[in-house]
């Protein structure tokens, strides 16, 4: 397994470097019935962190439900909901594939949302404070 967490680094540091992301969206683990499959999963996950911290990435982390919503409108939908939602959000010729692909992408759609979301709350904020803070010249300005 030792070596197996070493290629997974590896290879999301080459991609890291190729690309130079600033963001990396990843998707928190469910567990499940398989608590076997959960712990592996957990390794993998925890050396593509490692990867993405080494490399000056900030980590965006989704729950299933969270990626699902924000990509198909509900966190109940289903693979091809999600599938055929993300290739329509991102104009794609066709759904991507394999599955785990499709939810890599939808991932990273959850996590663009959520920052652009999180963006227009923090303007939101700094208007109200700044309102509060000189109401007379928040005024002027709108005018």
């Amino acid at each position: 397994m030792d070596v197996r967490l070493h290629s997974i680094y590896k290879e999301i540091r080459q991609v890291i470097d190729r690309y130079h992301p600033s963001e990396v969206a990843i998707e928190q683990i469910f567990f499940g019935q398989n608590t076997k499959s959960a712990i592996a999963t957990a390794h993998a996950r925890g050396a593509a962190l490692v990867a993405c911290a080494c490399g000056g990435c900030t980590v965006g982390e989704y729950t299933p439900m969270q990626i699902k919503k924000a990509v198909a409108g509900t966190g109940a939908a289903d693979k091809h909901q999600v599938t055929t939602m993300t290739r329509i959000l991102l104009a794609l010729d066709h759904d991507p594939k394999p599955d785990h692909c499709a939810d890599a992408l939808a991932a990273a759609v959850c996590h663009a949302h959520t920052v652009q979301n999180d963006r227009r709350a923090q303007r939101a904020h700094e208007a109200v404070v700044g309102f509060q803070r000189y109401p007379g010249e928040a005024l002027e300005r709108s005018m």
